[in-house]
């Protein structure tokens, strides 16, 4: 690469492995950045994402304005760059060919991710599907070897560093930290910063994913979030006060078997980058049920429902109240068989 080319920095997410924590950090610290000599920019969908920020739609007007030599190296981050089809990875190098580029991807041993991904789905509202059906839907999707060796084979193993989030594979052990390392910045820049877009407690996913319209694939409409989000902060409120057990969607075979197609992963990723990540090791648990909302405890739903039809938030919140009743009215608690051990563990006592 000739002398004084500008350098360009591709963080291709995965998706729900700290991509929203990288980001957010990149924002708010990007005049700290720029004093180093790196301008973070949005790019594709979030251009526009950030007034005053310096975007590009595509990778071509990125190559015009690195081609005035006004930066040193750039920072773009979107996560849509992981999963998109090999011939938009080709477009991508191409239209960057010249450049310095480079390639940075973070993982999340599968059995994590997909728990996240679930909760990420139905939090925005496009998943009604309960999660063993969900994971179903998701298996041609969960490998992320395809993406990172459409990634390794048109830009070069050399220039695409991967590592999981995972804190043994991480130098100094943070995400931030080891993610300024790869950009040749000093890590000491993350200054403490936390963790970004939490999964919500089992029972608030539950709730929600029993407002998902199973037709709807594009989210909450503006109706819809008028409803979910007020009724979601009343679950989290209730369960700040009475906190419940955690539950597992993984059964123990879901669990082996993606570990299993993890460690696969891992070690195809070893013998092109000679790098030798963490393999996945199952905990071993076995689900007592499969969360849904009729598995949230009766006594945690009760006061939900209470404060539902409370005055001051049925008069504030009229629909999202009628949603709550409904859901009340429909509740089936689980079969006498159940009963017991399953009981126990999810915490049911009313």
């Amino acid at each position: 690469m000739a002398e004084g080319v500008p350098r360009i920095y591709l963080h291709i997410g995965r998706n729900k492995a700290g991509s929203t924590s990288l980001q957010d950090f990149f924002l708010a610290e990007r005049e700290a950045l720029a004093a180093a000599g790196l301008r973070y920019c949005l790019f594709g969908h979030l251009k526009d994402s950030a007034p005053g920020v310096l975007g590009f739609e595509t990778q071509f007007e990125l190559a015009a304005h690195a081609n005035t030599g006004t930066e040193r190296a750039y920072l773009v981050s979107n996560e849509f760059l992981f999963g998109w089809p090999r011939e938009y990875t080709d477009s991508m190098v191409a239209g960057l060919a010249g450049f310095d580029l480079r390639v940075i991807a973070y993982i999340r041993p599968y059995g994590a991710w997909v728990c996240s991904a679930y909760a990420e789905e139905v939090k925005k509202g496009w998943n009604s599907r309960d999660f063993d059906r969900y994971l179903d839907w998701l298996g041609p999707r969960i490998s992320a070897w395809p993406y990172l060796q459409g990634w390794g084979e048109a830009l070069g193993w050399d220039r695409v560093r991967v590592r999981s989030i995972d804190p043994r594979d991480l130098d100094g052990g943070e995400l931030i930290g080891d993610c300024l390392s790869a950009l040749d910045l000093d890590p000491a820049l993350a200054r403490g910063t936390i963790r970004s877009n939490r999964a919500p407690d089992w029972p608030v996913l539950e709730m929600l994913r029993a407002l998902v319209d199973a037709d709807n694939e594009i989210g909450w409409s503006e109706a819809a979030r008028r409803v979910a989000e007020p009724l979601q902060a009343l679950m989290e409120d209730c369960l700040a006060e009475a906190p419940v057990p955690p539950a597992d969607y993984l059964t123990a075979e879901q669990a082996r078997g993606l570990a299993d197609l993890y460690n696969r992963d891992l070690d195809c990723l070893a013998e092109w980058t000679g790098v030798r990540l963490q393999p996945e090791r199952p905990s071993g648990r076995t689900r007592a049920a499969l969360p849904g909302f009729d598995r949230i405890p009766m006594a945690l739903l009760r006061q939900w429902a209470r404060r539902a039809s409370a005055p001051d938030f049925r008069n504030a919140h009229p629909e999202a109240t009628a949603t709550a009743e409904r859901l009340m009215s429909g509740y089936r608690r689980p079969p006498r068989r159940w009963l017991g051990g399953v009981l126990a563990r999810f915490g049911i006592t009313g």
